[in-house]
């Protein structure tokens, strides 16, 4: 007789435990974090293997790498969820995502601060190839000027250059926000998981055109695409989620469900009274200076920047100041005690974040692009069914 793979499709829907099983043990498998994939300068794998960031998030889509037209043709169309960090001017967000995707693309130097909104689009290809960046007014929504190619290991500083020439024609000199200029880079890699990460200007309480400036880009870009979007809450640890005009900004929004609360430089608190702060915020229940994010919580971490060494990487310095940050958290004569076990309990590094946010990439990706997805897939044997009769 025929081979299975031949015979006619039906027009009903045949109820298939196997294949249910299938399914759930993908899913299962791919919201296992994972490691990030890379090598250090001198070639070695283990030491990048220890360290997770974003591209721990891959691995939904490295699974269909074979089929490599036809995950493109899967992808076309789909768009991607997006990260968003809301926090106050020099608080750490830039850091956290440089800390996140590994890659120097986030102005973040003391005397740098993020002057419009940094849009970096990540997207799968086979090959790693140099990042792009283009200039857009977001009114007109039109591009300003040329695309430029940037290079990958410091692209940090063409940016900023960049950003402070939009400033400096706009403003007359590199001081204050622009509202309708949005700085966009386009990254291609075969690690990373198709995203788009967003850094908006902190928000400032002086002078006040500015501060009000800052609150309208934080107003826009979290009523635009919310359903596709997750926030990242940035509070210095030594400051209280109360007190945090970014938690009050999202928690006016309703956007308290969308948030990660991300509690930066730990290394900045002085005294042990300090500390218990910061417990009661990892502990996400409602108490006296703190606002519960729920169902998502909050994280602690630590991430003082490190000098690059001579002949030393961007990526490789960025590997270091990962397990740096495990090892000061775990190191009871830095950190406050127990802060091990709130390791382990994925409530303290920046690993800790990563793990959060993979669960909220996996379930964006299971409502917008499984279906799609599987009901591709099955044209797709339909069609090569019908080719082979």
């Amino acid at each position: 007789g025929e081979p299975p793979v031949r015979a006619p499709m039906g027009d009903t829907l045949v109820d298939n435990p196997e294949l249910k099983d299938k399914i759930a043990k993908f899913l299962s498998e791919i919201e296992q974090d994972g490691p990030v994939s890379g090598a250090l300068a001198d070639g070695s794998e283990a030491s990048a293997r220890t360290v997770k960031s974003i591209a721990s998030l891959n691995r939904i889509f490295a699974s269909l790498d074979q089929l490599e037209d036809l995950l493109q043709l899967l992808l076309e169309g789909w768009e991607p969820p997006r990260v968003v960090t809301i926090g106050a001017e020099n608080s750490g967000k830039s850091t956290i995502l440089e800390r996140l995707c590994m890659m120097p693309l986030f102005p973040h130097h003391a005397e740098t601060c993020t002057r419009l909104p940094i849009r970096v689009s990540v997207r799968r290809s086979a090959v790693q190839l140099p990042p792009t960046l283009e200039v857009w007014d977001t009114t007109a929504r039109q591009q300003v000027g040329a695309t430029r190619t940037i290079p990958l290991t410091n692209g940090d500083i063409d940016i900023r250059d960049t950003m402070d020439a939009v400033i400096r024609e706009q403003n007359g000199e590199v001081s204050g926000v622009s509202l309708d200029r949005e700085i966009r880079v386009s990254l291609f890699s075969p690690s990373l998981p198709p995203m788009n990460l967003l850094d908006l200007p902190g928000i400032v309480e002086n002078p006040a055109d500015v501060a009000e400036h800052t609150r309208e880009l934080i107003r826009r870009y979290s009523t635009d695409r919310r359903d596709l979007s997750m926030f990242l809450v940035i509070i210095e640890a030594t400051s209280s989620a109360r007190n945090s005009t970014a938690m009050s900004v999202v928690t006016e929004r309703g956007l308290t469900d969308r948030c990660i609360g991300v509690i930066t430089k730990c290394d900045k608190l002085t005294n042990e009274e300090e500390w218990p702060k910061v417990d009661q915020q990892l502990s996400n229940e409602t108490a006296e200076g703190t606002i519960p994010l729920v169902p998502h919580g909050y994280v602690a971490t630590m991430n003082k920047a490190l000098k690059l060494r001579e002949g030393e990487t961007c990526h490789a310095r960025l590997i270091r100041q990962a397990q740096e940050e495990v090892r000061w958290f775990r190191d009871e004569e830095q950190a406050h005690d127990g802060y091990g076990s709130m390791v382990d309990a994925d409530l303290a590094t920046t690993e800790a974040l990563t793990a959060k946010l993979n669960h909220m990439y996996i379930d964006y990706v299971i409502v917008s692009w499984i279906p799609k997805t599987i009901q591709q897939l099955l044209l797709e044997l339909n069609k090569c069914v019908h080719e082979m009769r």
